[in-house]
């Protein structure tokens, strides 16, 4: 077979073929094309064209550009919106039409999104970000805290629906403290800006909440700060906001689920809701409600309604006494003594009785 050097035209090409099957043959204008597909960094252009107005030196600049310009572009942009920009940069004052256009159809990093063909946007074929840099983007741009599936919808409608394929699972991984991320709300993640409180009042608010801890004696919620204002700063900000906040004071053990103690105390785990569940008892002394039950346990440990009351049928050391009050077995089955000494259990029966 002869050698040949480019640039080889189709009448170069038809020298090569001479042996090729005539059922599978092609023009020398097809064989070029293959060439051109399969291997891109060879230049090719049309019959008649020049390289300068068919395939510019500074392709690979102006895809690189490019890649840069849509990581930071808050949409698609389109061909003429690129264009304008890259006109813009020095290096690229003098770049033709021509040269644009070929220079997008070699592009690695960007291809046209013609899905509305009279106005052809660019969109980056594969985000080269990890997820903590697209959910940085993301973030940024929005005025609120978002959960990781919106921070996933909006990193793909800002960079086209192939480019992230990322889940809203995948994503949350990312989403930690050491990150720069926050849980500022259920399942909602944001940066600093998006914290109601005042960076600056954030010490105070730390201080306060390290005095209430030493004369309460006991872990306190978040939720329970939030619920019964315990904190005159904490009046923005949500109980995940001001968990975040004191989560960062080497002064507090972070027990989990909001639930926060002094590192002094020495405190290494939360004890279990079965364990603490009789406690609640006998520091009450009477039957309580499945809400009652509730607010006396977070003053001890954080925990959701449905724990409680799954715990309450389950545990081995309480009972129901009716009228939905619970109490502990070791009080007997004189329902009227133990009800009588809480004189709403007291009230709820004569209601009901009548």
């Amino acid at each position: 077979m002869p050698t040949h050097r480019l640039p080889a035209d189709t009448s170069a090409v038809h020298a090569l073929d001479g042996d090729a099957d005539p059922a599978w043959a092609g023009t020398g204008g097809f064989y070029v094309r293959i060439l051109d597909d399969l291997e891109p960094t060879i230049p090719a252009w049309s019959a008649g064209s020049t390289r300068e107005s068919g395939d510019d030196g500074l392709s690979a600049e102006i895809d690189r550009a490019l890649l840069d310009w849509l990581r930071e572009a808050t949409k698609a942009a389109t061909l003429t919106d690129a264009y304008s920009e890259l006109l813009k940069q020095r290096r690229f004052r003098e770049l033709s039409v021509n040269a644009f256009l070929a220079a997008l159809r070699r592009a690695e990093g960007v291809v046209i999104d013609a899905t509305q063909p009279d106005c052809p946007k660019l969109r980056l074929r594969q985000v080269r970000m990890t997820a903590r840099e697209f959910a940085q983007l993301a973030l940024e741009k929005s005025s609120t805290a978002l959960t990781p599936e919106e921070i996933v919808d909006a990193a793909r409608v800002r960079f086209g629906p192939e480019a992230i394929v990322a889940s809203g699972r995948g994503a949350a991984a990312s989403l930690t403290r050491q990150n720069g991320f926050f849980l500022l709300g259920p399942r909602a993640f944001g940066i600093r800006k998006h914290f109601k409180l005042p960076e600056s009042q954030w010490r105070s608010l730390r201080d306060e909440f390290s005095n209430l801890l030493h004369q309460e004696n006991r872990p306190i919620s978040t939720i329970e700060v939030v619920h019964e204002r315990c904190l005159t700063m904490s009046a923005n900000a949500n109980s995940y906001e001001l968990a975040e906040i004191i989560r960062s004071d080497r002064r507090f053990i972070d027990l989990g689920r909001t639930l926060f103690a002094l590192a002094e105390w020495g405190i290494r785990e939360r004890q279990h809701i079965n364990d603490l569940l009789p406690r609640v008892f006998e520091e009450a002394k009477h039957v309580l409600t499945i809400q009652q039950t509730l607010t006396r346990m977070t003053r001890m440990r954080s925990v959701s309604p449905n724990s409680i009351a799954n715990t309450l049928q389950k545990h081995p050391s309480v009972r129901s006494f009716g009228f939905g009050y619970y109490g502990l077995t070791s009080w007997g089955t004189n329902e009227a003594r133990v009800m009588l000494i809480d004189r709403t259990a007291v009230e709820s029966a004569v209601r009901r009785a009548t």
